[in-house]
């Protein structure tokens, strides 16, 4: 029944029916194997691959975000490969490459993309491009950083 959206699980009472009225975005995306849930409203992706779309809100627990964009949610582990990550919280995982906007770092590995306005708390640096934000600790692995005047270029 849900699987032509791509679902191959529903928990914690989750229905295709909460979801036409409270989630309307998850079926207007291009998802693969995703398991979903919920709690207290707040929708949940266990696990599977987004492959393009618009996130709106809810917590991300793990698997592969291809795509897209993700607003105003929290994800906690999994792949990044490509798409905006906006205005959310990102507790750990792997960011391959995207744009990461207005959002807090808490943890994670940043392999490669474009970083515009937020906090980073901690985590590993690897490549990208820095455009403003809190640096509050981490690994930088090398780069090119201006201070807040976009001038005297810093390398390490």
């Amino acid at each position: 029944m849900f699987e032509k959206y791509g679902i191959i699980e529903l928990k914690n009472g989750l229905t295709l029916e909460i979801i036409k009225s409270k989630f309307p975005w998850i079926l207007e995306a291009e998802i693969k194997d995703a398991v979903l849930g919920v709690e207290d409203d707040y929708l949940i992706w266990y696990d599977g691959t987004w492959i393009r779309g618009k996130w709106k809100v809810g917590m991300w627990l793990n698997g592969t975000f291809q795509n897209g964009y993700f607003e105003d949610g929290v994800w906690v582990d999994g792949v990044w490969q490509n798409g905006a990550f906006i205005g959310g919280i990102w507790q750990d995982g792997t960011f391959e490459d995207g744009f990461l906007v207005k959002a807090t770092w808490k943890k994670g590995l940043w392999m490669k993309g474009t970083w515009i306005r937020g906090t980073w708390e901690s985590g590993v640096w690897y490549d990208g491009v820095w455009e403003g934000g809190t640096w509050k600790g981490g690994t930088w692995k090398g780069g090119t950083w201006l201070d807040k005047n976009n001038e005297a270029p810093h390398k390490q």
